[in-house]
């Protein structure tokens, strides 16, 4: 970034989202607040999906996407309850859920060991949806690697599970990614937007990797997971200087659309404050119409360029939204 947008401590950043548009004359335009990247029990979170879908919606965002690794919260899935190293869903945690949410906590015996059913997208769309004030939006983080390099895209308002595609190189991956992104949005008839997970987790994506793959529209700037590097070191970029450099490129002469940039949480923690992962650390703002159906997060096609703000605190610090 340049030295004046460095001093900013909220990123203004242009995003791309097409509305759907309906008939009549349009509805005024509102700012809404959301979060695209968070984990819950349903891979490596440690949080329950409705105490994850609680925290965002009490915290005054108004949409939230989970982004579980390979999998969408669709299933039947039960996970056990113990209170042994690296449990992540202990007698504690379970009374305090009960206590919270009710009989609507699912418990069994099974095998001698208690065991908590996870509540499914559809369930807490039942229980935590509310018109125009908040909508969870279906998603998954597409988990794939090259070699030891991790590649992570956030995908979301799909219909179907979107497979992680494998590739020859970082560079094949990526587009083969972008093209199984584009090939589910033809299927399913809606708008699937879909942006690039911290590229230097694990320097898993190089600038020069992302700079050759046109099809990358979105990706993240800032992501509020303390492990993935944000801010590079003595021998990489960071991501505001990959972002800085890739623009540089598209709109100079090789010529390319604008690399847009978001900011998540990532959140995996919820039950102990300035952990390596908590959730409030980053999100994004999109001026829309309405909620409805998703219709803010269009595919950057024949739509409208819409203004999106992402804030993240500089020291690291959690940030509160409110």
């Amino acid at each position: 970034m340049r030295d004046w947008a460095r001093s900013l401590f909220g990123l203004t950043l242009f995003s791309l989202f097409a509305l759907l548009l309906s008939a009549g004359a349009p509805a005024e335009k509102r700012w809404f607040r959301g979060n695209t990247h968070t984990h819950t029990l349903w891979s490596d979170g440690d949080g329950a999906p409705e105490l994850v879908a609680d925290w965002y919606k009490s915290h005054g965002y108004q949409f939230l996407v989970l982004s579980d690794h390979n999998v969408i919260a669709e299933s039947e899935k039960w996970v056990k309850v113990g209170s042994e190293k690296g449990d992540k869903v202990t007698p504690e945690r379970v009374k305090a859920l009960v206590d919270r949410f009710g009989k609507s906590v699912e418990l069994r015996e099974k095998d001698g060991r208690q065991e908590m059913r996870l509540k499914r997208l559809d369930e807490l769309a039942a229980s935590f949806e509310e018109a125009g004030k908040f909508i969870l939006i279906k998603g998954e983080e597409i988990t794939d690697k090259f070699k030891n390099l991790p590649i992570h895209h956030n995908s979301m308002n799909q219909v179907g599970f979107i497979k992680p595609p494998g590739g020859d190189s970082v560079v094949d991956v990526l587009e083969r990614t972008m093209r199984a992104v584009e090939e589910e949005a033809a299927k399913c008839g809606k708008p699937v937007l879909v942006h690039l997970n911290h590229p230097n987790f694990g320097w898993g994506v190089s600038m020069d990797d992302l700079a050759l793959v046109k099809a990358e529209r979105f990706f993240e700037v800032y992501n509020g997971h303390r492990g993935v590097r944000n801010y590079g070191d003595g021998t990489h970029l960071s991501c505001e200087a990959i972002w800085d450099a890739i623009l540089a490129r598209r709109l100079g002469d090789s010529g390319g659309d604008v690399l847009y940039g978001l900011a998540t949480d990532d959140a995996h923690n919820y039950h102990k404050g300035q952990a390596i992962a908590n959730p409030g650390r980053g999100w994004i703002m999109v001026r829309a119409e309405s909620l409805a159906g998703g219709a803010f997060l269009g595919a950057a096609r024949g739509g409208e360029y819409l203004v999106a703000e992402a804030f993240h605190h500089l020291d690291g610090r959690d940030a509160d939204p409110r």
